[in-house]
Formats: structure tokens, C-alpha cells, sequence
């Protein structure tokens, strides 16, 4: 899958992973406003034998299936617990 990354100039080392046809635009409203402005990093084709520095392949693949983008939040960030935004 080709991707494009972009990074959050908010949040330190918080990326969003989109398809490379979709637009940063595209992402909820709500995350776009916590993320802040984004700055494009690269493109990557992505697939399951990619080696990826922090976040698990099969996860990013996944998630951009199911819900159109993946969202990695810095090591150690619980999403599910504390509001990672604060």
C-alpha cells in the first residue's frame, strides 16, 4: 500500500500514516484539530514484510483498512487510557 506520513508539529513523535490517495482533509475533524498542523515526512510503500521503526506492519495495515488512516503516538502513550492530547 502507498502511504504518505506526516507528523504532528503539536505533538512530538505523533504521526498519521493515509493512503496515498487521501488527503490529510479526510482524517475526523477532531483529530485533525488535536493533532495540529501537519508536516509531510515521506512516502512509503508499505506492505507486510516492511520493517517499520516503532509501530507493528500488520497493525498500520489494519487500521488503514478499517478506518482510513493510523495514528502512531509517541512509546509508552496509552490511548486507551489517559487523554494522550492534555
Amino acid at each position: 500500500m502507498n502511504c504518505q506520513i506526516f507528523k504532528s508539529l503539536r505533538k512530538a513523535d505523533t504521526y498519521i500514516y493515509l493512503p496515498a490517495n487521501k488527503e490529510f482533509e479526510s482524517i475526523p475533524e477532531v483529530l485533525r484539530q488535536a493533532f495540529g498542523t501537519a508536516e509531510k515526512v515521506m512516502d512509503l510503500n508499505i506492505d507486510e514484510d516492511t520493517r517499520l521503526a516503532i509501530a507493528d506492519v500488520t497493525q498500520v495495515l489494519k487500521e488503514i483498512a478499517e478506518q482510513g488512516f493510523y495514528l502512531q503516538m509517541p512509546p509508552g502513550a496509552d490511548p486507551g487510557g489517559h487523554d494522550p492530547w492534555a
